[in-house]
């Protein structure tokens, strides 16, 4: 009798390795991948929940309406009071005078020195022919009220013409008449004076010096100050003398080439200019 023993176990072999699937299901790969045009959907969602990009331009247009808003809001002013009649001088008397007397005449107070309008050449508006530089002018010594304006061909030399201070136009760089006739007529200087280089002194011959200028306005021609110094020569500069300034106010009267003013005008003498010490 042949006995049954049990047998070992047998040995452990590892299951085969599946064969590859050659032919995988697409679908089934691609259901857990986002499709291209779920990625488009995704992305112009986006777009819409984003603010707008700002403007890469300056926006011109709405700059100049806004300028264009401001423009209008400003209320333009007028540069003179009471009508505008008054021009001022906003450089003390220092810059070229204008003077404007037919066809809308300016009246008002602007100062120019004698200075200011000797040697300017006076032309004719009508024929744009020179009339000679301004060499002088006349005062009228009860008025004090430049009547005459004096021209000659040259600033040294050559017959003297004359024609009446409201007969000027305009002033500025040159003095302008309407025509030529204005030097027609004939003047006489009785009562005229020229004023430069007379003596000044008070009522008791005490000397307050010479003038050497004066102060007018130029759209009525009325003498408001008279200019003294120790000479009463023109061609000296100021900058080289002491220089004062005497109102018309004190003037009492003019004897041949002295001006005699009241005995306290002296205390009313205002200093312009004081001689530069090296």
């Amino acid at each position: 009798m042949r006995s049954c023993a049990p047998l070992p176990n047998p040995p452990f072999k590892p299951a085969p390795a599946p064969h590859p699937n050659l032919n995988p299901n697409p679908n089934a790969a691609s259901a857990h991948r986002p499709t291209l045009l779920r990625c488009a959907l995704v992305a112009r969602a986006a777009a819409r929940d984003d603010p707008p990009p700002a403007p890469s331009s300056f926006d011109f247009l709405a700059l100049k309406r806004e300028l264009e808003e401001q423009e209008d809001a400003v209320v333009p002013v007028d540069a003179t009071e009471g009508g505008g009649d008054e021009v001022v001088n906003e450089e003390d008397g220092e810059r070229e005078p204008e003077r404007i007397v037919s066809g809308g005449r300016r009246t008002g107070r602007q100062m120019a020195r004698r200075s200011g309008l000797l040697a300017k050449q006076v032309i004719s508006v009508s024929s744009a022919r020179s009339l000679g530089f301004v060499s002088q002018l006349w005062v009228d010594a009860s008025s004090w009220v430049i009547a005459l304006v004096e021209v000659r061909p040259s600033l040294l030399s050559g017959d003297a013409d004359k024609f009446l201070f409201e007969d000027i136009y305009q002033v500025g760089d040159v003095v302008l008449v309407e025509d030529e006739s204005v030097v027609e007529n004939e003047f006489k200087l009785v009562g005229l004076h020229g004023l430069v280089g007379y003596n000044v002194v008070t009522f008791r011959r005490r000397n307050v010096g010479k003038v050497r200028g004066f102060t007018f306005n130029i759209n009525s021609g009325v003498v408001e100050s008279l200019e003294l110094d120790s000479f009463g020569l023109t061609i000296v500069p100021a900058s080289l003398v002491s220089t004062y300034c005497l109102f018309v106010e004190d003037v009492l009267d003019i004897v041949c080439d002295t001006i005699v003013v009241h005995e306290d005008a002296i205390s009313r003498v205002q200093r312009l200019t004081q001689p530069t010490r090296c």
